[in-house]
């Protein structure tokens, strides 16, 4: 299994848990502004919106599914795809 297999599959696994919040973080330079992420809960969904939200390049965008809450407060997986 290549790391895009395992990759995919951690991804997979993350997007089916629908109790699991998704949020979209886009921006230009080091300032972003975050959206709770509505759309299909997909792979490819969540591929289309990031390309939508870069702008052909202009911008930069990522997806944060929430994980857990510890001591140093809230923790995501970040995905850059």
């Amino acid at each position: 299994m290549d790391s895009w297999d395992l990759l995919n599959g951690i991804y997979l696994r993350l997007l089916a848990d629908t109790s699991k919040p998704i949020f979209i973080t886009a921006g230009e330079g080091e300032i972003g502004t975050t959206k709770l992420y509505t759309g299909k809960r997909t792979i490819r969904a969540l591929k289309l919106r990031l390309t939508k939200e870069r702008c052909k390049g202009d911008r930069w965008a990522r997806a944060k599914v929430y994980s857990h809450t510890n001591d140093y407060g809230d923790q995501f997986w970040v995905f850059e795809l």
